[in-house]
């Protein structure tokens, strides 16, 4: 699958990726697009746990007298949400997590390398998250209109961000609510994009 047209993350391909700024150890605690901004959840952050654990619901079909529960990383990040600033964001999210693929396939039984290409994992499998680097973010990550050197902000709908023009941004700033800076233009390709430099 091209990543041009990756139907569960809200990233183009061009990105300048600090491989160190990429954390590993936490799982969304919902299913989603990835090229979202996430915080991590309080409770049960225990890092005796980052190994993983079994979750205590098994997703899908219940049936008495079976029990199937999914190993998952119980460590949690959520979606930022209106008014979280720079030091309670970790980062954007780089995978979706979903359940089922575009093919009704349960992505649980997929192979590594399937996943991999489509940019996706499975509830309560690890998703990566950047806390630093260029990404190309697709027009389904934002709102508002981008322009060099405008700031991006989140603005409350599942880790999406809004774009502060620069001769507005000092308030924002000032409160550390500053997420991204914008280094281009909107592109009109794709259904519209822009490129942000994040450094959380």
């Amino acid at each position: 699958m091209s990543q041009l047209n990756n139907t569960y993350v809200d990233i183009l391909p061009f990105k300048q990726e600090n491989p160190w700024g990429v954390v590993n150890f936490y799982s969304l605690n919902t299913t989603g697009f990835g090229g979202r901004f996430v915080t991590v959840l309080t409770g049960n952050q225990d890092p005796a746990l980052s190994a993983g654990d079994f979750a205590a619901v098994g997703p899908g079909a219940s049936f008495e007298g079976a029990v199937s529960l999914r190993y998952e990383q119980p460590r949690k990040v959520r979606y930022a949400a209106a008014g979280d600033n720079k030091y309670a964001v970790l980062g954007l999210a780089l995978n979706g997590t979903i359940e089922f693929d575009e093919h009704g396939r349960k992505v649980v039984l997929l192979d590594s390398y399937v996943k991999a290409e489509k940019q996706i994992v499975a509830s309560g499998e690890t998703v990566p998250v950047a806390t630093d680097g260029i990404y190309t973010l697709k027009q389904g990550a934002y709102s508002g209109t981008p322009l060099p050197g405008s700031v991006g902000i989140i603005n409350g709908s599942a880790g999406q961000i809004t774009f502060i023009a620069a001769a507005n941004a000092a308030p924002y700033i000032g409160s550390g609510l500053d997420i991204c800076k914008v280094l281009s233009t909107s592109g009109s390709s794709f259904g519209g994009y822009v490129q942000v430099k994040i450094s959380l």
